[in-house]
């Protein structure tokens, strides 16, 4: 027979240490909003200006990538009419994922034994998101890019746009959770570090991703345009 006073016991140790991880957080994340919204703007500058820099030093770097494909855009101006879409997808996707860790953490969801199940569930929900949104924008393009030019060019984009996203939601899903999981370990605060990091981290694979699979799938109406040159 079940002891029910051991269990009721335990029962009430597990709800203290959820508790008390609560108001660790919450503590947190009190002192720093105390910090920068009561404090003056030397300390807000010293707090928030070192992740900005980061962010523009990593829309740099993503100007830099566009740069070095400037060859293929000139050729098929077409690959450059889904860069927003492809940039914006993966930023939202790390956004959600990272609004959902801090919020895990203040209020206790997320620790150090849910934090793998929570990670591989944001992983999960970024491959269905991406397949999702990924045929969607499939065909979209492919209807759009059709109705232009022949369906063969149409094809191929739209396959490099529909496996870009997949990639890119999966990728923004992992590291909206990963960088403000490692910055709470290392006793940052995740709210200021999470976005700029995730962003410039973002941006800059992202497009790497888009153009290396434009340049492999749509390498024959590439060479067609060089040979006509």
């Amino acid at each position: 027979m079940v002891d029910v006073e051991m269990v009721g016991e335990v029962a009430d140790g597990h709800l203290s240490v959820m508790e008390k991880s609560q108001q660790k957080a919450a503590t947190l994340q009190r002192q720093y909003s105390n910090r920068v919204l009561n404090e003056g703007m030397l300390t807000a500058l010293w707090v928030r200006l070192p992740w900005l820099l980061v962010a523009l030093i990593g829309g740099l770097l993503a100007g830099l990538v566009i740069s070095a494909f400037e060859s293929e855009l000139e050729e098929i101006v077409a690959i450059g009419f889904f860069i927003p879409v492809v940039m914006d997808m993966g930023g939202n996707m790390g956004t959600q994922s990272s609004t959902i860790f801090v919020r895990g953490i203040t209020t206790g969801n997320i620790n150090k034994q849910t934090a793998r199940n929570v990670i591989l569930r944001e992983i999960a929900f970024g491959v269905v998101t991406g397949v999702i949104v990924g045929l969607l924008a499939f065909g979209f393009c492919y209807v759009w890019q059709g109705a232009i030019v022949k369906e063969g060019f149409a094809g191929r984009l739209a396959v490099t746009v529909g496996l870009s996203l997949i990639i890119i939601c999966t990728l923004g899903a992992t590291l909206g959770f990963m960088i403000p999981y490692a910055a709470h370990r290392i006793k940052l605060d995740s709210a200021a570090v999470s976005d700029p990091i995730i962003t410039t981290v973002k941006d800059i694979i992202g497009l790497c991703i888009y153009f290396g699979l434009a340049k492999a799938i749509m390498r024959s109406e590439l060479k067609s345009v060089e040979d006509e040159v």
